[in-house]
Parts: C-alpha cells; sequence; structure tokens
C-alpha cells in the first residue's frame, strides 16, 4: 500500500473525494501524511479552485515517541493502519518539511 503507485492511487482518489465535498458546498479536512509539497500544493489548489482557504495542521511527535505509538497499537491489536516501523523510517526519511 505504501509503494508509489497505490499511493498515487490514494491521493487521486482523496483528491476527488475532497474535490466532490467542497463542489458541495461544505469544508473538508483530508486526512493523510502529505509527506511532499507537491502532494500539499495540490490539494492546496484544490481548495483555491473551490474558493476555499487551505489550512495545513502539522502534527510532529519525536521519532522514539512515534516508534512507540506504533508498537502499542500492534500490541492492543487495535489499529487499523497495517503501517509498521520500517513504514515509519521510510516516511521519515523521505518527508519533506512544511
Amino acid at each position: 500500500l505504501y509503494a508509489a503507485q497505490p499511493t498515487a492511487a490514494t491521493y487521486a482518489r482523496l483528491a476527488r473525494c475532497a474535490r466532490d465535498v467542497l463542489a458541495g458546498g461544505h469544508s473538508v479536512l483530508c486526512d493523510a501524511t502529505f509527506l511532499t509539497r507537491g502532494h500539499r500544493r495540490a490539494f492546496a489548489a484544490i481548495a483555491a479552485a473551490a474558493g476555499a482557504m487551505p489550512v495545513i495542521l502539522h502534527c510532529d511527535a519525536p521519532e522514539p515517541v512515534l516508534r512507540e505509538r506504533l508498537r502499542a497499537r500492534r500490541a492492543a491489536a487495535q489499529d487499523a493502519s497495517e503501517a509498521d516501523e520500517a513504514v515509519l523510517s521510510w516516511q521519515l526519511e523521505r518527508a519533506e518539511p512544511p
């Protein structure tokens, strides 16, 4: 799910949904990692095209905290995400700062 093609498909679907919600006159919150400036710019453009003001909520935590949260969710077996520590490492290496 975290390879380039599935990620592109996920963001494309999210973009379509965001456009539809905005076209319906509603606010929308797009919950994704938005690791790249390109993804952030694309969604800001969607908002602007709909006359909405894009806002980025950037959440951050130290890497040890993120890893502990992953382990705790994994141990509880209640995590909807299939992301593991390898995915977290990949994301931390490639994330472009906001």
